[in-house]
């Protein structure tokens, strides 16, 4: 191999891997951009303010540049996501990865989870006013608006499962609220 195609080579390597870096970090610090709207709409919710908790996502809404933005909020913490509980945990600290894990196995501890219930709670009304405006093929907006409630409404049940402590509770509000997502996702996702 020539050193000028050797060069060529691992300057396109070097650019995929760049690629790949931004990709993955896109919508990184998602977290410290809209997690304290996201907590002070959980708290909205919590309290019994849905409108308020409305009035609120609206606003947030708005400051998002695209859905991307707050959905990220799903993620690992360490990736920019909003994170489960005050510290950090090695492999369930995403909100999106605690759902899934606790769909399948119902958890011994449901501290954290209330809190979780609450944010997923108040990422549906903000995914809900970022619903799109128009129809497009599939994509229906009163689709994304129903899942969106659905989200919602699953965030709430597993808040309060989890405060009252049933495991088997929790496990089955997780489910659906992936179940809404995975509905959701199956036309949405890009």
């Amino acid at each position: 191999m020539t050193r000028s195609v050797w060069w060529s080579t691992a300057a396109m390597i070097l650019c995929a891997a760049g690629l790949v870096y931004l990709a993955e970090t896109g919508h990184a610090g998602a977290d410290k951009k809209f997690g304290a709207d996201v907590r002070k709409i959980a708290e909205a919710i919590k309290s019994g303010d849905k409108a308020g908790a409305e009035t609120a996502a609206a606003k947030t809404a708005k400051k998002a540049e695209e859905l991307g933005d707050i959905m990220h909020l799903f993620k690992m913490r360490n990736k920019g996501g909003l994170g489960v509980g005050p510290t950090p945990q090695a492999k369930s600290d995403g909100i999106e990865t605690r759902l899934r894990d606790i769909a399948r196995d119902p958890p011994s501890k449901t501290t954290d989870l209330e809190q979780m219930g609450y944010d997923t709670a108040a990422i549906a009304l903000i995914t809900k006013a970022m619903a799109p405006a128009k129809d497009q093929g599939k994509k229906k907006s009163s689709d994304f608006k129903r899942w969106s409630d659905d989200m919602y409404d699953s965030g709430v049940n597993l808040a309060k499962a989890a405060k009252a402590g049933g495991g088997q509770d929790v496990k089955g509000a997780a489910a659906k609220v992936n179940a809404s997502c995975n509905s959701c996702h199956s036309v949405f996702r890009e």
